[in-house]
């Protein structure tokens, strides 16, 4: 590409060249020390609006700002992406660059601007096209918005590590009143979402207008989003070109997720040019570039690699050795982190030419904007460069000069920003194929083959995209995403990255029309302690008869069907998967055992297919009464804090798929065991059954209720109706709660009476009724099948060995199971006499005839 247009300035002297990256060096390296110690309170602007937020729905806890910046710590302006959450950092600031040459009657033509260590763009949005004003950074609707979907009925540990983060505090130390201010930012972003600046949001009614009651912001079914919009009017710019009215607005969104998905952060950054007061309506920007950049630091910054891979359109990082100092810390290997470039901007498509890339000729082609597809006839330019460059190496930080625009500019069109220009530089060659590239470092550590970095340091790293043209009014996008991975070293890592980001693309093919697993239950606990029975914990995701629909009979796409629950208690209320302890899985009698889909072996790094979950048909209780801390292998101390979490599970029927299961994320409690105040009563524990008396009639029916939680039994009389029913057929009853009137259920059918040696202790856990406003599950179980009484002339029971007449026992033709059957081979709920008389009788098969003198008689 000719670098035309350039208004050098040859007067400057080489050894001014090297003052300015010199001092440019200074102050990066100063940075850091300058900004320790900025108050929290930094992030609130004086009306109250939050000016940076997180994005921390899954396993990242990255930061983002009003003003441009991302992935950097607004606290301390050092690193601000966390990963994995509670651990280190893996990026210490990202921004988007953009440049061209803008033929809007200003001089120098050639403009670089956006987010680097010094940001080219304030908050805000620019007010119309060349006017040249813009909204006041301090307006209070002038902000950074976050919703997340379930803000209402998140739990409080979700909202407390939430606050931990946001306000930078210990979880210990989070207040009531940090939870709140969350959950009322959630609420005030929610309502106030500025679908009129450009946000995106659901139109549920059609109407084009966002109504926060009946409407839902957010985009690509994301469980977290935060939109913001900057712009470069009247904001120093950090190469010292002119204003050139660039309005920004940046969608960033991720997933609650368990699988590979919650490692990956997208970014959508939308670029309308506006103009300034002087831009003529004529304006054009030629050969215009845009670049996702960023400063990656894995942990310790000093150690590390730059990588691409062409295939993935991917640019990343990796650690140079095996161990991280920083992950140490945490007994972690280092991650591999980077970011795959999947939509640059959209241009017209000329017949006979690929410029994506992907076989298709351009003419005929489509591409995706605002995740919608067009065409035919327009592409989306492809990743075009991907390249590094590192403090204190041969290609280093380019000076917050002009000349540092220059040097952008180079690098944005795949060329080293030193020697620099006119003439531009030569591409760089790549060693293995003696061929120039815009992409550097192309080869594959894991392997070790190919053009691989050998120099560790602190790398940036670019992905870039152009040439195009704008012309005023005009709007681009670019759409990236930030992707981690970690395994059992650093190679791994990049393994375990790369196998994350085939689901990148894999959503974004889709438009985002993603399977996913069931919606995450309601859960509830409660802890006592009796004084002499030990004490005992109750979890309970029962209770909310919405929620359960939700989560067991919506089918998600790709033909996903719930399939069962997993208990976990964690250390610590960050309710953290990787360091839970299952307590339990509970999955639907249907079958569907153990689960199998491809996973990353951590130690290969290679995806091989293996279990994943491990059901055994043992059905669904919905509440759990647990004995023992399993963290720390003792009983339950009351007062102390124990943290719980229910995820549910599916299973995808089509035999052609893969990957057959998702796991949704925990929903967390904490329970905190209580010992029995003076004057608190409670006539049932866990685990005890409640006395039943038979008010009318007769029934053989075994009738058991099973308390669970012992706060709830206050003394409520429930009545238990067993209708009749014809011969053969099976019993249907119903509960009425006596006390306030309401029929809590109705024409349920009874359990069939276990035959197991178990009996009773082998029912189904998922066979109650649970009656959940009185803390008990109700199992109503059938008459046992046959005669379960004989009764001689004077009332004695004679039924088995040893019955009460010393004269003989009536046994059936199995003596172990201690009955007889009905006489017609089932039960019939009828009564029969079996009288013995003079003239003898035959049983059938074995009989013989009675004897006086007999000391037993078959039946």
């Amino acid at each position: 590409m000719e670098f035309s247009g350039v208004n050098m300035k040859k007067l400057v002297l080489n050894g001014s060249l090297i003052l300015a990256v010199a001092l440019s060096a200074l102050l990066f390296m100063g940075a850091d020390q300058r900004t320790q110690g900025r108050s929290p309170n930094s992030l609130l602007k004086p009306t109250g609006t939050p000016t940076a937020t997180l994005l921390n729905i899954n396993r990242y806890s990255t930061w983002y700002s009003s003003n441009g910046e991302q992935e950097r710590n607004p606290y301390t302006t050092n690193s601000g992406t966390t990963y994995p959450r509670g651990t280190s950092q893996c990026i210490y600031s990202a921004g988007l660059i953009w440049g061209g040459m803008f033929y809007d009657g200003r001089t120098p033509e050639l403009r670089v601007n956006g987010q680097s260590y010094e940001n080219g763009t304030k908050p805000g949005a620019i007010l119309g096209f060349r006017t040249g004003r813009a909204e006041d950074p301090g307006s209070a609707d002038v902000r950074i918005w976050r919703i997340r979907r379930d803000y209402k009925t998140m739990s409080t540990s979700d909202a407390k590590r939430d606050a931990s983060e946001l306000y930078s505090k210990a979880l210990s130390a989070v207040t009531d009143g940090d939870v709140q201010r969350v959950r009322d930012q959630y609420e005030k972003d929610w309502m106030e979402w500025p679908a009129v600046k450009g946000a995106p949001y659901y139109d549920k009614d059609g109407d084009g207008v966002y109504n926060p009651t009946v409407d839902e912001p957010g985009v690509a079914g994301a469980d977290q989003v935060i939109w913001y919009v900057c712009n470069d009017i009247g904001q120093p710019q950090p190469w010292l070109c002119p204003e050139t009215g660039m309005e920004e607005q940046v969608t960033i969104w991720g997933y609650a997720r368990t699988d590979p998905l919650g490692n990956i952060i997208f970014k959508k950054f939308r670029l309308i040019y506006k103009g300034t007061s002087t831009t003529p309506a004529t304006a054009t920007v030629e050969n215009m570039y845009l670049c996702q950049w960023s400063d990656p630091d894995l942990g310790n910054s000093g150690d590390d690699y730059a990588a691409c891979d062409t295939v993935l359109s991917m640019n990343y990082v990796y650690n140079s050795g095996p161990v991280d100092a920083n992950y140490a810390l945490f007994n972690l290997p280092p991650p591999a982190a980077g970011y795959d470039f999947l939509q640059g901007p959209m241009v017209r498509g000329f017949a006979g030419q690929d410029r994506n890339r992907n076989g298709i000729d351009d003419a005929a082609d489509f591409a995706i904007f605002d995740l919608k597809k067009r065409g035919p006839g327009v592409i989306n330019l492809p990743m075009t460069s991907a390249m590094y460059f590192a403090a204190g190496q041969q290609y280093s930080d380019p000076p917050f000069t002009y000349l540092g625009a220059i040097q952008w500019y180079q690098m944005l069109r795949g060329l080293p920003p030193t020697p620099q220009g006119p003439p531009d530089p030569a591409m760089r060659i790549n060693p293995t194929t003696n061929q120039p590239t815009p992409f550097w470092v192309s080869g594959d550590p894991v392997a070790g083959t190919g053009w691989l970095d050998n120099s560790p340091g602190d790398r940036r790293i670019l992905l870039t995209s152009g040439p195009f043209t704008m012309a005023v009014g005009d709007t681009q996008e670019l759409v990236s995403a930030l992707v981690a991975g970690l395994g059992s070293n650093n190679l791994q890592s990049i393994s375990t990255m790369k196998f994350n980001d085939k689901f990148v693309q894999t959503a974004y093919d889709s438009l985002f029309k993603l399977p996913g697993p069931p919606e995450k239950p309601s859960v509830a606990g409660v802890g006592l302690s009796n004084g002499f029975d030990g004490t005992r914990i109750m979890v309970n995701w029962g209770l909310d008869s919405a929620s359960i629909a939700r989560t067991e009979s919506v089918v998600v796409i790709g033909n996903y069907r719930f399939e069962g629950y997993k208990l976990y208690q964690f250390p610590d209320a960050s309710g953290d998967l990787e360091s839970a302890i299952l307590i339990g899985q509970y999955d639907l009698r249907n079958g569907i055992t153990v689960i199998r889909q491809p996973v990353v072996d951590p130690i290969t790094g290679e995806a091989i297919t293996m279990p994943v979950q491990y059901g055994s048909d043992n059905g669904i209780p919905y509440t759990v009464t647990l004995e023992r801390d399993a963290v720390g292998g003792v009983s339950f101390v009351p007062g102390q804090r124990y943290y719980y979490g229910i995820t549910a599970y599916n299973y995808c029927y089509d035999a052609l798929n893969p990957t057959k299961t998702y796991e949704s994320q925990p929903a967390t409690i904490t329970v905190i065991p209580e010992t029995a105040r003076p004057g608190d009563r409670f006539p049932y524990f866990f685990g005890d059954t409640i006395a039943v008396s038979n008010a009318i009639g007769t029934s053989n029916a075994v009738v058991i209720p099973l308390v669970y939680n012992p706060y709830l039994t206050k003394g409520t009389t429930y009545r238990l109706r067993i209708d009749t029913v014809e011969l053969g057929g099976v019993p249907k009853w119903s509960l009425k709660n006596m006390t306030s009137g309401k029929v809590l259920t109705s024409n349920r059918t009874a359990l069939a009476y276990p035959t197991t040696a178990g009996g009773l202790l082998d029912l189904p856990v998922d066979s109650a009724y649970n009656v959940t406003e009185s803390g008990f599950k109700m199992y109503v179980v059938n008459s046992q099948t046959g005669v379960r009484t004989l009764r001689d002339a004077n009332g004695a029971n004679v039924l088995g060995r040893n019955s009460s007449n010393p004269a003989f026992d009536i046994l059936t033709v199995d003596s172990t199971t201690n009955q007889v059957r009905g006489l017609n081979g089932g039960n019939n709920n009828r009564d029969f006499e079996l009288r013995f008389d003079a003239t003898g009788s035959f049983a059938l098969r074995s009989g013989r005839p009675p004897s006086t003198q007999a000391g037993s008689i078959w039946v």
